[in-house]
């Protein structure tokens, strides 16, 4: 039998490469382009292209520690000897200085206790110490400005942050679900909080951001359900979309001055939460802000507040808004049955 081709026309190619697209873009697909730009998979991306740095040797062995040598002559950990539970790792092996922790170095690393982390040490590579699920203490250097993609997540029995220098940028899910941490205090200086940074602490008492900081990203505290206290600087502009949902036992919220943009439910079903001040600053409340917040009973807010999202405060029937007479937020109140009384009126 002989064995037919077939060839397409000009107009049906067009027509089959339209197909193509259009099918993996409705399947969610965008493999199609992930040659286009940077590739953002955490996976590939290795701790030393976090600091710029490129490799000049891949297997060096000294002290006990396996590492990859970069052309500047420092030094990333991929892996070590010791059976130790307690891993203190230098600031130098010979005469090399420590710069990074590789991707999945200790990933699943069920012996360690406690990690120590030089002052040399600039980045935490992502997944590094994921699922360590008896680790309980981590000591930050002086140095160290990344700590990475999952790096520490579901490290359950994780309890206690020491911080000896500033992450620039705590990345996504970094610390998600260690759910022992008993506090989340956070040096001044750090920039950034990922998405899902810090969510499911359950443990956690009280969340402390200092000055400097400059945005919460989405999800970043979600469901921290023990926390009772939220303080967040007036560096912060923007409170991402769900950063605090379900923070069910938060009852005091400490926003600076400074803070302009609270995301959609980003507080939403914080059902303890009394009393919220924001700044003069914020400018824009996202839908569902303050969402079935039961016991929440006054809000003040000032004159900057133009934009209010749907449903912001929807489901808090005991709630008093306290605004500029005749601002977006009394107009926001009257037309949604929220109790208002104007500030110049206010007396209590």
């Amino acid at each position: 039998m002989t064995k037919k081709t077939f060839h397409l026309k000009p107009a049906a190619k067009v027509c089959f490469a339209i197909f193509l697209v259009a099918a993996a873009l409705l399947t969610g697909g965008c493999a199609l382009f992930d040659t286009v730009g940077q590739n953002t998979d955490p996976a590939l991306q290795k701790a030393g292209q976090r600091l710029g740095k490129s490799i000049g040797r891949e297997n060096y062995h000294a002290g006990g520690f396996h590492c990859i040598l970069y052309t500047d002559q420092t030094l990333c950990v991929t892996g070590c000897d010791s059976t130790s539970d307690r891993l203190v790792i230098p600031d130098t092996i010979g005469k090399y200085r420590i710069a990074a922790i590789e991707n999945k170095a200790f990933y699943e690393n069920d012996t360690l206790t406690s990690v120590t982390l030089p002052d040399s040490l600039e980045a935490v590579g992502n997944f590094a110490f994921m699922k360590c699920r008896n680790l309980k203490s981590v000591s930050f250097g002086s140095g160290i400005r990344f700590i990475g993609v999952s790096s520490f997540q579901e490290c359950g029995k994780l309890t206690t942050l020491r911080w000896g220098g500033t992450p620039a940028a705590i990345e996504e899910k970094a610390f998600y679900l260690c759910s022992a941490l008993t506090a989340i205090d956070l040096p001044a200086g750090t920039k950034t909080i990922g998405p899902w940074a810090f969510a499911k602490c359950g443990a956690a008492r009280a969340i402390i951001l200092r000055q400097g900081l400059e945005s919460i990203g989405d999800h970043a505290f979600l469901k921290c359900g023990n926390t009772l206290r939220a303080q967040i600087p007036g560096s912060c502009k923007t409170v991402g979309e769900s950063a605090f949902y379900r923070c069910a036992s938060l009852n005091s919220l400490d926003l600076g001055e400074g803070t302009r943009v609270i995301g959609r439910g980003a507080f939403e079903e914080c059902g303890a939460l009394r009393k919220v001040v924001l700044p003069e600053s914020v400018q824009e409340l996202g839908k569902y802000a303050f969402y079935n917040c039961p016991a929440l009973e006054r809000l003040e807010a000032g004159s900057a507040l133009t934009l209010i999202g749907k449903d912001a405060f929807t489901g808090d029937e005991r709630l008093l808004i306290i605004a500029p007479r005749a601002s977006q937020t009394e107009e926001y109140a009257l037309k949604n049955g929220v109790r208002f009384i104007s500030k110049e009126d206010y007396h209590g």
